[in-house]
């Protein structure tokens, strides 16, 4: 009675044994990336990748040109953002130009890249970003520090120089405010940032964004 009864635990271990191991099997299977190519004769190119988990960038499905370099032309984020590369620079993998929107397909910013493939702009075309800019560009430099910046209400920040290697600025950020026709320099702290307004400017606005110092 005793040999009975251990081989059928002994048996029926075994089999819940295999079961877990098809299961675990399927499950991975199930779990897969998957990936789709081109038909022939470009059938060696990748179209379209669903990940079965986010990568390191939160992407969770890209879509390729049909082109020798096979560069992304778009990706999904997880949480339905999508990201159109409509542009590269020349035969590279440098991205000029993209077209990101909203889970609801709605339009939220370009963003335009120098040929070093850093930022350059970023236009706001769903209306302003959080802190209410619509157009922000930036220097073609390591730190990608910003240039200009307008607001939605039409006033625009020039900062025209930085300390070395931070990001507070130098000598001014530029406010022009085209209904007053004159702006307003600001020095800021070295050390902090902080918006310490230590001298007063007059600027006469010109056109076009130039600005003459009085």
């Amino acid at each position: 009675m005793k040999t009975a009864i251990s081989s059928r635990v002994k048996v029926t271990g075994f089999l819940f044994l295999f079961l877990c191991l098809i299961f675990t099997g399927m499950v991975k299977e199930a779990m897969a990336d998957t990936y789709i190519y081109f038909d022939p004769p470009d059938n060696t190119l990748l179209w379209q990748w669903f990940l079965d988990a986010p990568d390191g960038d939160g992407n969770v499905y890209y879509e390729y040109f049909n082109e020798p370099l096979n560069r992304i032309y778009r990706s999904r984020h997880f949480d339905g953002t999508t990201t159109y590369n409509v542009a590269y620079w020349g035969d590279t993998y440098t991205i000029k130009t993209q077209c990101i929107f909203d889970a609801g397909g709605n339009p939220i910013k370009d963003v335009h890249y120098h040929e070093s493939g850093r930022i350059w702009k970023e236009i706001f075309s769903g209306g302003p970003d959080p802190d209410g800019n619509v157009y922000i560009e930036y220097f073609d430099e390591p730190l990608s520090r910003r240039y200009l910046t307008i607001h939605e209400d039409g006033s625009k920040i020039y900062t025209v120089a930085y300390w070395a290697g931070v990001d507070t600025q130098d000598v001014s950020a530029c406010l022009t405010v085209p209904v007053l026709m004159f702006g307003m320099s600001i020095i800021l702290n070295q050390g902090t940032g902080s918006a310490i307004i230590n001298r007063l400017m007059l600027t006469v606005y010109i056109s076009y964004g130039f600005l003459t110092t009085l």
